[in-house]
């Protein structure tokens, strides 16, 4: 039987859910992961925090509020993986009145 890679990408792999859902997938089998968060210390931690890993991972800056930017982690995906089979947007851009009840 021939196990197939799945290619993960999460962005916003740096806030504490990112973390969490990165820690899951880098401990399970046949797993390449691409991480993507707008702060190099944020994603730094995440992976330092990942369990050994049985596929490979990546990690690239972006701003979820740039488009070119998060099309770029796509781009280097499929370009370092050959494809992208799950795409976890998990990063959120807070607007100047976020919370504001007026």
């Amino acid at each position: 039987m021939t196990t197939t890679q799945r290619v993960v990408a999460i962005i916003g792999a740096g806030g504490a859910l990112g973390a969490a859902v990165s820690q899951q997938l880098a401990g399970e089998p046949s797993t390449d992961l691409m991480l993507s968060d707008v702060s190099a210390s944020s994603l730094e931690a995440t992976v330092a925090s990942l369990p050994v890993a049985a596929g490979s991972v990546e990690t690239m800056l972006a701003d979820v509020s740039d488009y070119d930017q998060v099309e770029a982690v796509i781009t280097r995906t499929v370009e370092r993986y050959g494809r992208l089979d799950v795409l976890i947007s998990n990063a959120g851009v807070l607007s100047p009145t976020a919370g504001s009840t007026t």
